[in-house]
C-alpha cells in the first residue's frame, strides 16, 4: 500500500510540472500574438524584459519535466536549452506572421540568453547540489 502512495506521490509531481509547462506556454503565446498597448508598459510587457523572462521560464519548465524519474532524459538541461531556443525564433515567426506585431533578431537573441542563463544557473545548482529542495519539488534527485 505505501509503494502505491509513493508512486501517486511520484505521478503528481508529473502532473504538476507537465500542468506548469502547459500554463508558461499558454501564457507565453496569448503574450507573443497579444496587440501591446503603446504606453510606458509596452517595454516591459513585450520588450526585452518579457523576453528574457519568458524564454527562461520555458527552458525551467521543460526541464522539470525532463529531470522527473519517471522521464529521465539523457542531458535535461540541454535538450530544454534547445527547445527554448528553437521556440524563440518560432514566436518571432508568429509575431511576424500576424502583422501588428514584429519580427526582431534581437528578441530572439535576448530570448536565447533567458534560456542560457537558465541553463547554467540550472546546471550550477544541481553540480554543486544547492537549491535541491527546489528541484524535488517536481523530482528526486539524490544527494
Amino acid at each position: 500500500m505505501e509503494a502505491e502512495g509513493v508512486c501517486i506521490r511520484k505521478m503528481k509531481k508529473l502532473i504538476f510540472a507537465v500542468v506548469l509547462f502547459l500554463a508558461i506556454h499558454t501564457i507565453l503565446f496569448i503574450g507573443a500574438t497579444a496587440r501591446v498597448p503603446d504606453n510606458g508598459l509596452r517595454d516591459f510587457i513585450a520588450g526585452n524584459y518579457a523576453h528574457f523572462i519568458a524564454f527562461f521560464c520555458v527552458a525551467a519548465s521543460a526541464s522539470l519535466i525532463l529531470l522527473h524519474e519517471r522521464i529521465r532524459a539523457r542531458f535535461p538541461l540541454i535538450i530544454s536549452f534547445l527547445y527554448s531556443s528553437f521556440l524563440t525564433f518560432i514566436v518571432e515567426l508568429v509575431q511576424k506572421l500576424i502583422g501588428y506585431r514584429t519580427f526582431s533578431e534581437k528578441d530572439i537573441l535576448i530570448g536565447v540568453l533567458g534560456a542560457v542563463t537558465y541553463t547554467i544557473f540550472a546546471a550550477i545548482l544541481l553540480r554543486f547540489k544547492i537549491g535541491l529542495r527546489f528541484f524535488n519539488i517536481f523530482t528526486k534527485i539524490k544527494k
